[in-house]
């Protein structure tokens, strides 16, 4: 009987810690969730570029396409982020960046993103 007053669960301030942990946790992934999406939309974009835009073998051509749909889709990257290299048949783009976003005074999350997508004729 004497060890079931001992155990009795988390305290008013047990509780009150895990709830502001998980309110911190929720409070930043509410900021950061978006940087994810827009990453997602530029991932897809870049993944269904049709074949004919990518046979142009024209850098232009292919980012002019990228940037129209990133428009139409609402989603902004920093101007560097998009690079494309071509070699012969080969075509490379590579999406290299990175977000800042401030979540408390000083406190700041960096997300950096790199992936590379290869494509051939």
């Amino acid at each position: 009987m004497h060890h079931l007053k001992r155990q009795q669960g988390l305290s008013f301030w047990g509780w009150l810690f895990v709830l502001f942990s998980l309110g911190c946790f929720f409070a930043v992934g509410i900021q950061i969730a978006p940087l994810y999406m827009e990453h997602a939309t530029a991932r897809n974009i870049i993944m269904g570029l049709t074949d004919d835009v990518i046979a142009s073998h024209s850098r232009q051509k292919i980012r002019k396409s990228i940037v129209k749909r990133m428009i139409i889709n609402g989603a902004q990257l920093p101007n560097k982020a998009i690079k494309i290299n071509i070699k012969g048949k080969n075509v490379k783009i590579i999406l290299d960046y990175e977000r800042r976003k401030n979540i408390v005074y000083n406190v700041d999350v960096v997300i950096v993103f790199n992936e590379t997508f290869e494509f051939n004729k």
